[in-house]
């Protein structure tokens, strides 16, 4: 089916977001192509799962403005205009409100306040939230068990 050939398209891209989180950067950039305007709407969800990634780059990649540079490079003439801003606010470090929210609780917030600020990001857009939330969660799951030694997913 036609979303399943979208679904595999966007697995085999975020493995090549993952090998270039690892440092191949052929593959990030392949990835990152991929993804770039995958989907619809005003930020498809190629772009807000790569936005994802690059929040979770600023918290836990050892070089972060490399790899989030090298993904707008790549996506941001791929994609639409407000997507390609958004894109490039993330290379520079810069996020919404809901996403510092959710930083500040994931950090050492109650289990009810982290489940308020991650209600607070899925409510961005349509689905644009969600989809940045997975490209968030992608990259911090498989960084985690990097740094712990561990199998990665």
């Amino acid at each position: 089916s036609g979303k399943g050939a979208v679904q595999a398209r966007a697995r085999r891209a975020a493995e090549a977001m993952w090998a270039g989180w690892c440092g191949d950067v052929a593959r990030l950039r392949a990835g990152a192509g991929q993804l770039a305007g995958l989907g619809s709407g005003l930020t498809p969800a190629g772009d807000d799962f790569l936005l994802g990634t690059m929040l979770c780059a600023w918290l836990a990649h050892p070089i972060p403005s490399q790899y989030c540079e090298t993904v707008a490079n790549i996506a941001s003439p791929m994609t639409s205009v407000l997507s390609r801003a958004f894109l490039w606010s993330a290379a520079a470090g810069e996020f919404g409100a809901s996403w510092h929210g959710f930083l500040l609780a994931l950090e050492g917030g109650s289990a009810e306040r982290l489940e308020d600020a991650t209600h607070e990001v899925l409510a961005y857009g349509h689905s644009s939230g969600a989809d940045a939330l997975a490209g968030f969660l992608w990259m911090g799951l498989r960084a985690r068990a990097l740094l712990e030694g561990r199998q990665v997913l």
